[in-house]
């Protein structure tokens, strides 16, 4: 399982990421969320996983976000 995540700046001025599932759902979001914010990402990074477990995911991801 791949995982695709995009930077942009919140409303409140904070870095901030959004993970997708596919990189269609994450390009789709682009496009729809580029004038709502400072900056959106042009194109989704890739996250790479060693494994497709769901717990293993959320770990992934509260690792990457610095979440406890």
């Amino acid at each position: 399982m791949r995982l695709y995540y995009v930077k942009y700046i919140s409303h409140e001025g904070h870095n901030t990421e959004a993970f997708f599932g596919s990189k269609k759902d994450a390009k789709k979001w682009i496009r729809e969320n580029k004038d709502d914010y400072d900056y959106v990402d042009d194109e989704p990074y890739p996250c790479f996983l060693k494994s497709t477990k769901k717990s293993d995911i959320i770990a992934w991801v509260n690792h990457y976000t610095c979440k406890p």
